[in-house]
């Protein structure tokens, strides 16, 4: 969370407080406001790409579950090929949905390990990592 002015609000049933809340850089800390936002930014594109894949993945489990036995081949080999049915063996590849998913969980660790801006190569492992769940969304709209 960058430093700043937030309003929070807890509601419990019927009542709702609200209350300002200042939040102030750690003293120790000297990095700059813009390198904490490059990672802020960058930390949240990797939630909402992951976020989407989940969706996706739970998308794709329910697709299985409900119409792969009405629908063609083609199109279930297309699907098999972002997230495959069932569970994968051990010695097989996992899929680029899940392979996909594991790097931005592991980049948004990386990114989020320190108070500075990401490194260029996280932010490019990364950026790769997003272009390929881009890649799996626009598949499974093609497909669906």
């Amino acid at each position: 969370m960058l430093p700043g002015t937030y309003q929070i609000k807890l509601t419990v049933d019927q009542t709702v407080l609200t209350q300002p809340l200042e939040v102030v850089m750690d003293p120790r800390v000297k990095t700059r406001e813009e390198d904490l936002k490059k990672q802020y930014t960058l930390g949240l594109r990797i939630y909402r790409a992951v976020e989407s894949g989940e969706k996706l993945r739970q998308e794709i489990l329910k697709f299985y579950t409900s119409k792969a036995a009405q629908s063609p081949q083609d199109k279930i080999q297309a699907i098999r090929e972002i997230l495959p049915e069932g569970p994968e063996p051990d010695s097989a590849p996992q899929s680029k949905l899940v392979t996909t998913l594991g790097t931005l969980t592991r980049m948004a660790t990386v990114i989020d390990s320190a108070d500075t801006a990401p490194t260029e190569q996280a932010t490019k492992a990364a950026e790769d990592a997003m272009k390929e769940m881009d890649a799996l969304l626009a598949k499974w709209q093609t497909v669906r």
